[in-house]
Formats: structure tokens, C-alpha cells, sequence
């Protein structure tokens, strides 16, 4: 760090400047510092993330309910206060399915910018997709033919076949890990297999459609980003004793997936929370993320999907840095 620089930070170049990407889902509020130079170049000052679980109760009422709201208005006055305190200029901030769902998203988006002074855009799910998109690809290599991206969110999955940097195809369903968290039994016990089943039937039916517009354009690669790929590719991973790590190079394969949704459905919440790679607190919404991504799997008809760390966040930049001015 050179000298000079705020709260650790290094000094800032000439016309340079520093700024804030924020990304509210349904489970997690993240923001990234990231310095732009005056070439348009980007490094990461600094990551914060909270599980809010904004989503939680709202898909089933079509509101964004008291506790989660407070929980999120929390994080965001102490991200702001972050903000002012290492002078951060600018920033882009982004919401996703629990704010474009609930009938009183716009209403909190408002309440948010007077408590905290982040404008926060409402973004449609084929935008958000198009976003994942660019975001994983500035980090793959290139690739002969196209990929086909997942990104398991909260309340939707977003899906896009991408050419290089072009999103040839963007969607968006709403089959998210906590909204499908509801449609299972409840209390914090094992699942049955049968209500495991009931859960990717439904979610099969919903993408049907879909997965054949994608697969028109004759996907090479699935890559899936997003916290429920992260886990369950740790989970694997962990059962076969691999010590590589998730990013880059890392795979989930269909048969290890189904292997870890096994697992999980035989367990209660606790015992899932202490599986080798798991992260305790995706303990409550990860059986609902693999039965995503496994009919995903089954429907595209690849045996395995690599891994990026990349994502929303990333894609933001991108865009911010083709049209920084």
C-alpha cells in the first residue's frame, strides 16, 4: 500500500477513482471497492458481503417483509459509512428478483437512497442474466463455440448462452434456491426423496422451454457461478478428497451433484451445515440449489459444469468500463 492512501487504501493516481458495485439479491448483499485508473484498467480495493435473505417470506406473500428489510437497510447504512469513510466517489448499485418481484420493491429502493444514499436500479432477469454473463466471461479463456452460464440466485436462476463477450440468448426463471425453499416441507428436518422429485418436476417444467431456445445454439461448456455451484463443487470435491479449489479449473459433474443432493436430503439442517465444503449458511436453501442445477444438468445433457468465481459484480464492471466516460 503506498502512502498516503485512506483506511489503508493505496493513494489514489491521478485521474483515477474509486467505485462502489453493489449487488442485492434475495439471500445476500455484496459490495466490491474497485479503483478505476484513468486507462479504464480495474483493480479490487475491497469485498464485503451479508446474508440478509431479503427474499425470505416474499415470494410467498408478493412483499418484501419487516425483518429482511431491516436487516438489509443495517448492512447498506454500514457499507454507506464505509463508503464515506475511504472516499469512495461513485457507485453503481443493482438489485435482483426479491426487489423486481415484490410489489413494494420500488417503495424500499426509495427508502434506501434517503437512509443511505445508494440509488439502487431494479434490474429485469434477462438483464441480470446478460450481466452474469459478461461477468464469467472477462475470466474463461477463449473457447471454440459457445457457453452456456447458470448462476443460481435466491429468488430466480438466470441462464445465457454467451459467444465470447455477446449473450446470443438471456433469461431469467424464477427458480431460485429461497423461493424454492419454500415449496419443500417444512421445519429443518431431512427431505424426502419424493418431495426432492415433486421439486425438480417442477422446476423441469418451468425450463423446458427454455433450455431449448439455449441448447438452439449449441452450448460446448455449462458454467455455473453463484453460491450453490461454489458449495456443491466444494462438496464434491471434498468427497473425493480433491485438494484443488473452487475456482478456475473446478468441476461438479452430474453424477457427484447427485451424490451430494443425496447426502443432503438424508440429513437435518444441522448435519448439512457440517458436511465437509459446506457453507454452513447455505444449509437451509442448498437442497433446492441442486435440484436446480441438476435438472439444469439432466435437461442440457452435460455430465459436468466447470465453476466461476466470476459473476453479477464482475459483469457490472465490465459494462461501467465500456461506457466510462
Amino acid at each position: 500500500m503506498a502512502a498516503g492512501g485512506i483506511m489503508g487504501y493505496p493513494m489514489k493516481p491521478e485521474g483515477a477513482h474509486d467505485l462502489a458495485v453493489l449487488d442485492l439479491g434475495s439471500n445476500s448483499l455484496r459490495m466490491n471497492v474497485i479503483r478505476v485508473d484513468a486507462d479504464r484498467t480495474a483493480s479490487v480495493l475491497a469485498c464485503y458481503k451479508r446474508m440478509v435473505r431479503l427474499g425470505e417470506g416474499a415470494f410467498e406473500s408478493g412483499s418484501l417483509q419487516a425483518g429482511p428489510m431491516r436487516r438489509t437497510l443495517d448492512a447498506l447504512e454500514e457499507f454507506a459509512e464505509h463508503c464515506r469513510a475511504r472516499g469512495v466517489e461513485r457507485h453503481a448499485a443493482y438489485a435482483t428478483s426479491a426487489m423486481r418481484d415484490a410489489a413494494n420493491g420500488p417503495e424500499f429502493a426509495e427508502e434506501i437512497r434517503r437512509r443511505t444514499g445508494f440509488v439502487f436500479r431494479i434490474i429485469p432477469g434477462d438483464e441480470e442474466a446478460r450481466l452474469i454473463g459478461l461477468g464469467v466471461s472477462s475470466s474463461m479463456p477463449p473457447l471454440e463455440g459457445s457457453r452456456m452460464i447458470v448462476d443460481v440466485g435466491g429468488g430466480s436462476t438466470e441462464i445465457v448462452v454467451m459467444q465470447e463477450r455477446r449473450a446470443l440468448e438471456a433469461v431469467s426463471l424464477k427458480a431460485g434456491a429461497v423461493r424454492m425453499a419454500e415449496m419443500l416441507p417444512g421445519g429443518t428436518g431431512p427431505v424426502p426423496r419424493d418431495a426432492y422429485e415433486s421439486l425438480k418436476a417442477r422446476i423441469r417444467s418451468d425450463a423446458e422451454d427454455v433450455l431449448k431456445r439455449m441448447l438452439r445454439h449449441g452450448p460446448v461448456e455449462m458454467v455455473g457461478s453463484s453460491g450453490s455451484a461454489r458449495c456443491l463443487t466444494r462438496m464434491e470435491q471434498a468427497f473425493r478428497g480433491s485438494e484443488e479449489g473452487p475456482g478456475g479449473a473446478g468441476l461438479l459433474t452430474l453424477a457427484g451433484l447427485r451424490k451430494a443432493a443425496e447426502a443432503l436430503c438424508g440429513l437435518d439442517e444441522a448435519s448439512r451445515a457440517a458436511l465437509p465444503g459446506m457453507n454452513a449458511k447455505r444449509s437451509g436453501i442448498i437442497i433446492p440449489g441442486a435440484a436446480i442445477l441438476e435438472v439444469l444438468m439432466e435437461e442440457s445433457g452435460f455430465t459436468a459444469m466447470r465453476f466461476s468465481e466470476k459473476g453479477l459484480r464482475e459483469g457490472i464492471v465490465a459494462d461501467y468500463l465500456g461506457n466510462c466516460r
